[in-house]
């Protein structure tokens, strides 16, 4: 999921690699009380890479420290996600406009180096 949503970033960004390497991706894994937070980005712009981050538990006190740590790693993803949200805009991108598969709004320039990341494979 995280990689189909880099690649959908990618393409709004017309596989510009400066852009490419500088985007990422959030998840988040919750299950009853614990929460875990993803991130996958693609540094070289042809290889993607996961970060997972440590196991937290959400507490039913505010004043355990543990909710600190739920708090830290939320502001993390939302942090995570504005960066990734302005690297958009700057391109002249619309956002709004990522569930169109048309791609036909896309002009490509000469100048700009282009990577194609490879699609995630369906099932067998």
């Amino acid at each position: 999921m995280l990689h189909d949503m880099l690649i959908q970033l990618s393409t709004e960004c017309v596989n510009d690699e400066k852009i490419l390497r500088k985007l990422q991706t959030v998840g988040i894994l919750n299950s009853a009380n614990r929460l875990q937070l993803l991130t996958m980005d693609s540094p070289m712009g042809y290889i993607s890479r996961i970060q997972h981050h440590e196991f937290r538990e959400v507490t039913g006190y505010i004043n355990k420290p543990l909710l600190g740590f739920v708090l830290k790693d939320i502001l993390r993803a939302r942090a995570i996600i504005t960066r990734t949200s302005e690297l958009i805009h700057e391109n002249g991108s619309k956002i709004d406009d990522l569930d169109d598969d048309s791609g036909s709004d896309f002009e490509s320039e000469d100048e700009v180096s282009t990577i194609t990341v490879p699609r995630t494979r369906t099932s067998f």
